[in-house]
């Protein structure tokens, strides 16, 4: 190996050696130091250090190289030094220490580089210094640091141009490619496509396993549920048999079939909702099929604490093929948005669908690409729908528009409850101050609304046209709202107001004819103060429903001229009795025919004027376990029914005493039983 030169980027071991080797280079042998202060005068004294010594003389040495001790007792000590390191033990154990280290350190080469000789430099005693001089100025090679760092930027100029050409090659067949990653892709794919299209290219070599499995399936029979895998290695034609026995016309004939497609990473959600997807598609198509037309209608979806996406379920919506009657949304964070889908983006009809999806699936593609929180409404539900209801929806906002909900032209029943960020951007901006000014466009055809967890401070439902068939609204547990605004709810019959205590102004509902106030205790004075200015506020109400007896003001209840049934509820007030001025406003409604008192925990005696009501016909208790006598003046002698419920922890003796006054003009019923 005369010649050859090896470069270590070893520092310890190369600034050894670029040490010893100079010193040669500078000519003369290099005084080598004894332990005991003499010196060596030979060459071989480099590669060991001496271990014992006698008198001066080396006895034993150890080899830098092999670490193996060597023995120096005769006199030919200098050939015993040589031989060793010319030992091929020796020489493996030099090969193995010296190896390059990797060049890619960060620091540069140059610096570390130290040429090392091997060969026959230890076969001669003696060698001439300027050999050696002229072999170490050879083996030390140039390095440009400048030179190699353009040289891989130039490289890598030419890679990004190459990767550009075969991005556009493969867009001409249609592949995506993503050119924004810098990462390299795996070859499989994660995101399966779900299609089981076949592949137009001939498929050889399969002919004996696709008949035998087609055998197998159409021939065999089973009683339960049978799985027959198909195993391999990528890339071994797994899916392309399996397509070919799906596509085969005997399989087309005996079985319903519904291809999915599961991927590397398996998401249980949206393999479930191309499930119900295909499952739709297949229903559609056999009716079309069938009959010339789809007579299949989805009536309720219902989707509740699901993890599924807004994109996802966007998708199952543009195939159900009219959902007449219910979709029902609840607890699905996944869901951040919501929209109505652009009439330019949306299907003609279903049939162009199904035809479009012949070749592949391609609003699967379009889903993917969609936003992952973003349900789109189709515009084929907003003629069809009848009740929505979406609820427990924290962060979920609506995609602003101008329409609003409006465009829901068949919706008759909404729900929005503890969806506080949709209700605020359902309501539109004043443009002068930039305030909200409540207004809240719902689609005409609604009749039952109901609203919770409102965090504005004021609601103003609206109509296009101002036309409207709204009859019922509820409004729950909403306590920044301030101000309810319902002058443009003219055809409004029933108004329920629940856990609303920052309520003070009340307006536009003259037409309501039920109304029912809970935990709202701020709405009884604002009645009364608006009725004090002589404005008739409800005059066509009949049932009023309240757990708080302060609504019962003189000058509220004058106005109460039609109502029928009143009804206390749930009365939280610690009071035993009405107080004077609640007794004397109850004698005004001269109009009523039922009074209930229910679930009135603290109140121990009923008016004492009862029988002054001239048209009271019925009268109910229960769970008032306070209660223990009917009034001492007696009950009107209007009245036709006495309902006490015992159950509902009414006393056994107001229970006895009722049982008493039961004629044939007096209906008593006791825990829903009549007793006479």
């Amino acid at each position: 190996m005369q010649g050859d030169n090896l470069f270590t980027w070893d520092d310890t071991e190369g600034m050894h050696e670029e040490a010893r080797v100079a010193q040669r280079s500078r000519g003369g042998d290099a005084d080598i130091p004894s332990s005991s202060g003499g010196k060596k005068h030979s060459k071989a004294w480099e590669d060991f250090d001496i271990t014992e010594e006698d008198t001066g003389k080396p006895m034993k040495a150890k080899c830098k190289h092999c670490q193996q001790v060597v023995e120096c007792r005769t006199d030919k000590w200098t050939s015993v030094l040589h031989n060793h390191v010319k030992s091929e033990g020796c020489k493996k154990k030099l090969g193995a220490t010296d190896q390059p280290l990797n060049p890619s350190s960060s620091s540069d080469p140059t610096e570390n580089a130290a040429p090392i000789v091997t060969g026959d430099s230890f076969g001669r005693k003696r060698r001439r210094d300027e050999d050696l001089a002229q072999i170490t100025a050879t083996s030390i090679h140039s390095w440009h640091k400048a030179e190699f760092s353009n040289r891989i930027q130039e490289i890598t100029r030419q890679l990004q141009d190459i990767r550009e050409d075969v991005r556009d090659t493969l867009k001409m067949h249609g592949s995506s490619f993503d050119t924004s990653s810098n990462h390299c892709h795996s070859t499989s794919n994660d995101d399966v496509c779900p299609t089981s299209s076949l592949n137009q290219q001939k498929i050889y070599g399969r002919d004996s396993e696709k008949n035998t499995i087609i055998k197998m399936i159409t021939t065999e029979k089973h009683e339960s549920v049978s799985v027959l895998p198909i195993v391999g290695i990528g890339g071994a034609g797994k899916t392309s048999l399996t397509q070919l026995i799906y596509n085969d016309p005997l399989v087309k004939e005996q079985f319903e079939r519904i291809w999915l497609s599961v991927s590397n990473n398996l998401d249980e959600i949206k393999m479930e909702a191309y499930l119900v997807i295909t499952s739709l598609k297949k229903i559609y198509e056999i009716q079309l099929h069938q009959y010339g037309s789809c007579k299949f209608h989805l009536e309720h979806l219902d989707i509740h604490s699901c993890g599924i996406a807004g994109k996802w379920l966007s998708l199952m919506l543009r195939h159900a093929p009219a959902l007449m009657y219910l979709l029902k949304l609840g607890s699905c964070p996944q869901i951040t948005q919501l929209s109505i889908e652009e009439e330019e983006n949306s299907q003609s009809n279903l049939i162009s669908t199904l035809q479009a999806s012949s070749s592949g699936y391609p609003d699967y593609a379009l889903a993917r690409s969609a936003p992952e929180g973003l349900l789109r409404i189709p515009l084929t539900l907003l003629s069809t729908l009848q009740e929505m209801d979406i609820a427990v929806f924290p962060y979920l906002t609506f995609k602003r528009s101008m329409g609003g909900l409006s465009g829901f032209t068949s919706l008759e029943k909404l729900t929005i409850w503890f969806c506080p960020q949709l209700l605020s951007s359902l309501v539109h901006i004043d443009g002068t101050d930039g305030q909200m000014n409540g207004r809240c466009l719902l689609p005409q055809s609604l009749e039952h609304l109901v609203i919770g967890n409102y965090s504005g401070v004021m609601l103003q439902p609206c109509f296009p046209g101002n036309l409207t068939c709204l009859k019922n609204f509820q409004i729950l547990d909403n306590e920044s709202l301030e101000s309810l605004q319902l002058h443009s709810c003219t055809a409004l019959e029933e108004l329920n107001i629940l856990g609303c205590p920052s309520l003070t102004t009340l307006e536009g509902f003259q037409s309501v004819r039920h109304l029912s106030v809970f935990s709202s205790p701020s709405l009884p004075p604002y009645l009364e103060h608006f009725s004090r200015q002589g404005c008739a506020l409800c005059p066509q109400l009949e049932k009023l429903v309240t757990d708080d007896p302060c609504i019962l003001t003189t000058l509220f209840c004058k106005q109460l001229t039609s109502l029928q049934r009143l009804e206390l509820r749930t009365c939280e007030s610690k009071a035993i009795r009405l107080t004077d001025e609640q007794e004397r406003a109850l004698l005004l409604v001269t109009s009523l025919q039922e009074l209930q008192f229910w679930k009135c925990s603290y109140l121990m005696d009923l008016p004492g004027e009862l029988h002054s009501l001239p048209f009271l016909k019925k009268l109910e208790i229960g769970n008032c376990q306070r209660i223990l006598w009917l009034p001492e003046k007696g009950l009107p002698p209007s009245l036709e029914e006495l309902n006490v419920s015992c159950h509902g922890g009414c006393s056994k003796m107001l229970a006895a005493q009722s049982r008493a006054l039961a004629t044939s003009k007096l209906k008593v019923k006791i825990d829903g039983k009549y007793v006479n």
